[in-house]
């Protein structure tokens, strides 16, 4: 398989970089210092090495950490010039939600099936805690998220308010290429076992 960069994780590294501190960098992304430091830690395994180092009280990148955001911000000026040639940027994103479990798992086939299914429309990912994506998708931010909750003696979890599309069966394989393959069931399986 051929190794990728994800643009919202190169947008992260870069406003790490611009705003001087994860903390800053998430108030400017709209996203939380923890996602913040699993989007380090995502490219940081991606690329086998730090990309950032304490200093004191402070974080600085790498000698790695600093070649990746030089990269990084030639490939965003080559990535939104060309969204601009395209006309791309007109149409709404699709916004999806994801929590850090999701990421690696479930996440990568749904972003997929998304763009197959709307190839017009760009897809934009957020990584949060599960409550805050609850909200996201409340508030309208979000257009559907990926929230993974164990529900007490097999109740859904409808507590919040939160409406139930469908159930996902995982199915734990080792050694093919991700740790994990996910089989859909129940209302939501057509569109998510295409996604999937």
């Amino acid at each position: 398989m051929t190794a990728t960069l994800d643009i919202v994780l190169l947008r992260t590294v870069v406003a790490i970089d611009d705003c001087g501190g994860f903390g800053r960098a998430a108030e400017e992304l709209r996203i939380s210092q923890p996602t913040v430091s699993q989007h380090v830690r995502s490219l940081e395994r991606r690329l086998g090495q730090a990309l950032v180092e304490k200093d004191g009280r402070r974080s600085r990148f790498t000698p790695a950490g600093a070649a990746l955001l030089a990269e990084a911000r030639r490939i965003i000026a080559v990535h939104d010039q060309a969204l601009e040639r395209l006309d791309v940027s007109t149409r709404p994103p699709l916004a999806v939600g994801a929590s850090p479990v999701a990421v690696e798992t479930v996440l990568p086939g749904l972003v997929d099936a998304l763009r197959d299914m709307h190839p017009d429309r760009p897809v934009q990912v957020t990584t949060d805690r599960s409550a805050a994506l609850t909200q996201g998708v409340r508030s309208g931010a979000l257009d559907l998220a990926l929230v993974f909750e164990v529900s007490p003696a097999g109740e859904p979890p409808t507590e919040d308010g939160a409406l139930e599309v469908g159930h996902l069966r995982l199915i734990w394989r080792r050694g093919l290429g991700s740790d994990v393959v996910a089989a859909a069931t129940g209302a939501a399986g057509g569109a998510l076992a295409a996604a999937l």
